[in-house]
């Protein structure tokens, strides 16, 4: 997914041609950062025009500054990831006490809490 920064008109993947810096691999235009957290100030201070980053980082982030204008473009090429919890294999007990949980927090709300909560709603 692609953060575009408020104070842009970027509004398509084909406008990405003509911004300023691109956060990538394989532009000669990239700005790298350390962290996420820093890749999106830059953006919001206008150091960038976009950030190409993980879905639901940007989602997050535009869910929790949404009142900064913040523009997001999806890429359509890109595979849609899904996120999981992984258990050994043969590690009967954590998996039975990770299913009871979860079945438990979905059936009390606390799952759709905590996923309204960090997740943006789609």
């Amino acid at each position: 997914m692609v953060l575009v920064s408020p104070n842009k008109t970027i509004a398509s993947l084909d406008e990405l041609k003509n911004a300023q810096k691109l956060f990538g691999a394989t532009s000669e235009k990239i700005a790298r950062f350390e962290n996420v957290p820093l890749l999106m100030k830059e953006v919001e201070s206008d150091g960038l025009d976009t950030a190409i980053s993980d879905s639901a980082v940007i989602e997050h982030y535009v869910k929790n500054n949404g009142n900064k204008g913040f523009k997001t473009l999806t890429i359509p090429d890109f595979a849609v990831e899904n996120y999981g919890l992984v258990v050994r294999k043969g590690d009967t007990q954590t998996l039975a006490l990770l299913n009871s949980s979860l079945k438990k927090i979905r059936e009390n709300g606390k799952y759709d809490e905590i996923k309204s909560k960090y997740f943006a709603n789609k």
